[in-house]
């Protein structure tokens, strides 16, 4: 009897020598497994990077408006239709003024984050006035808001819409 506590000694001291080897070969082969997949994710082709850019970046639509200061009210209010969050009163208050004090000439422009269909984004607004106190206002955002300001169109009185998406 006294050689079975030798064997098993033997025998617990052997099992865990063994799993410690081939703990050591199954975190060496998950490197190694791993370390080729991280590998191959560099290896994309200038074209496949291409097309996915591509994909992924599409131009902003853009509306070109000319009219007179007294009808921006009208255009200001259908991008805060347009949007769910973004352009508050005061916001919008502190842009009119602006645009009224504006020195002929001069290009001015202001960006608004806004959320239209729980989507993030920006909308640029840049315009100038003519020697005829016209204000030309350039939108550039969501695709829902410019939409809406190019049916404005044929409500605004002495206003001119153009304008395609990616272009002034």
């Amino acid at each position: 009897m006294p050689d079975i506590p030798d064997n098993l000694t033997a025998l617990v001291i052997g099992a865990v020598i063994g799993a410690w080897l081939l703990a050591i070969v199954g975190i060496l082969v998950m490197r190694w497994h791993y370390t080729r997949r991280l590998e191959r994710l560099g290896e994309a082709s200038s074209e496949e990077m291409i097309v996915e850019l591509e994909g992924a970046y599409h131009p902003t639509p853009r509306v070109r408006i000319q009219t007179q200061t007294e009808y921006l009210p009208f255009v200001i209010e259908t991008i805060r239709e347009n949007i769910d969050s973004g352009l508050r009163e005061q916001q919008v208050q502190m842009l009119l003024e602006r645009i009224e004090k504006h020195r002929l000439g001069d290009e001015r422009q202001a960006m608004f984050p806004v959320e239209s269909r729980q989507i993030s984004s920006e909308l640029r607004l840049n315009w100038t006035c003519d020697a005829h106190h016209r204000i030309d206002l350039r939108v550039q955002g969501d695709p829902l808001v410019v939409r809406a300001l190019r049916e404005l169109k044929n409500k605004i009185p002495k206003a001119a819409i153009y304008g395609q998406a990616g272009h002034s």
